[in-house]
């Protein structure tokens, strides 16, 4: 069967209908383009966090740089993050990031604690805002990172927010499994020989933690509520302790947290002190008792060395194998933090990133033995044996009071 042929008016119909169609087209696109960028944002319209459990799109407000605004809190891996980024600055900065603290006589000189008390540092907090208008000039992103702010009253996190007017402001925090940081904790606090406020034994101090708890998630779990509700609940992300560690470094997770971009691994060390080793708590417990017994009985202030020093005198004052210990019953413990663990999970699932509760309770349920010094007992039988020290110790170990 033959084709018919196309007649010249339907050809000159086409000629008319092509152009008419792509202008269309093109009128359609160009409409809806602006309506896109609006939607997925400016900065790279946005980027795309993936964890094991969570993706999540971040995009700010058009044209605003962004501030991230890391709060800890304590035994979080804070000191590792805030020396990483210090000592990473000019790379960031290549990467349109600032990371700027300035200097502020006897304090942490790669963490922004001042602004917990920005009242005594004002000529830090003036160089901070400059810093700041600078980076809103460039279209810079800011860092910030204190755990201290973990610890702000709802007043000062208002006047914290105030700062970044022209910024995207994301908070980040990190939740680490409950018993694993309490330990932490207490360590920490016994090696700066805090115990008045923690209690002597691990068992007391837990206890106390345990008796402060209203609502069941933790202090990780207040610090992100009043966040939550100062910043809006979309403005706040929490990173899981231990799933971020196994996905990459830290530091990696936290950018990577706000949708800013990431350094090549892995990074270079930085140098930590080692905190204290559990197999030396016992060794500060003593030196505690030893210092209780000492003010009471010969007004004498006991000067702590430093850390290896204190084991090595403690051992040869008292023997380690001698000195009375008790082992924890850590069935309890462990139910509890497995308890206030799931709470936190239930309250803040929809912001926790690279959410692994399998790793943390795995290591809850497998947490090592604690045995520490058994107080009682050294309290009522060995003053004589911290008496046939004293005068040593006023010669060479004590501040008179």
């Amino acid at each position: 069967m033959s084709k018919t042929p196309m007649t010249l008016p339907r050809r000159l119909g086409l000629l008319f209908e092509l152009p008419t169609l792509c202008i269309i087209i093109v009128t359609m696109v160009a409409l809806s383009l602006p309506l896109v960028v609006a939607l997925r944002g400016w900065q790279g319209w946005s980027q795309t966090i993936a964890s094991p459990s969570v993706t999540r799109r971040v995009a700010g407000p058009l044209g605003k740089p962004t501030a991230l605004i890391h709060i800890g809190p304590p035994k979080t891996g804070t000191t590792y993050i805030q020396r990483v980024l210090l000592a990473y600055r000019a790379k960031l900065l290549g990467m349109n990031m600032v990371y700027y603290v300035p200097p502020v006589e006897g304090r942490h000189p790669e963490a922004h604690h001042f602004l917990l008390h920005p009242e005594r540092d004002e000529t830090a907090m003036t160089a901070f805002k400059d810093k700041l208008s600078e980076a809103v000039a460039k279209g810079q992103h800011v860092i910030v990172s204190s755990e201290a702010l973990s610890l702000m009253s709802p007043k000062l996190m208002s006047s914290l927010k105030s700062l970044f007017p022209k910024f995207n402001i994301k908070v980040v925090l990190t939740h680490r499994p409950f018993l694993g940081r309490e330990w932490s904790q207490y360590k920490q606090h016994l090696s700066q020989h805090n115990p008045p406020q923690i209690g002597v034994s691990f068992a007391e101090f837990y206890g106390k933690v345990s008796r402060s708890e209203t609502d069941g998630t933790g202090f990780c779990g207040r610090v992100a509520s009043k966040y939550i509700q100062e910043f809006g609940r979309d403005s706040v992300f929490i990173l899981d302790f231990l799933g971020a560690q196994n996905d990459g470094d830290i530091v990696n997770m936290l950018l990577s947290a706000v949708g800013l971009p990431t350094f090549e691994e892995p990074l270079e060390q930085v140098h930590l002190g080692p905190g204290l080793a559990s197999d030396q708590v016992v060794y500060f417990q003593m030196w505690y008792l030893l210092g209780e017994y000492m003010r009471e009985h010969h007004h004498c202030k006991l000067e702590a060395p430093p850390r290896q020093e204190l084991v090595h005198k403690v051992d040869a004052m008292f023997k380690h194998h001698t000195m009375p210990k008790k082992c924890l019953d850590m069935e309890p413990m462990k139910k509890y933090a497995l308890k206030m663990d799931a709470n936190f999970r239930v309250a803040f699932g929809d912001r926790i990133l690279h959410f692994r509760p399998d790793l943390s309770d795995n290591e809850t349920t497998h947490f090592k033995q604690i045995c520490e010094l058994d107080h009682q007992i050294v309290r009522m039988d060995w003053n004589d044996a911290f008496e046939k020290h004293a005068e040593t110790l006023l010669s060479n170990s004590c501040q008179k009071q």
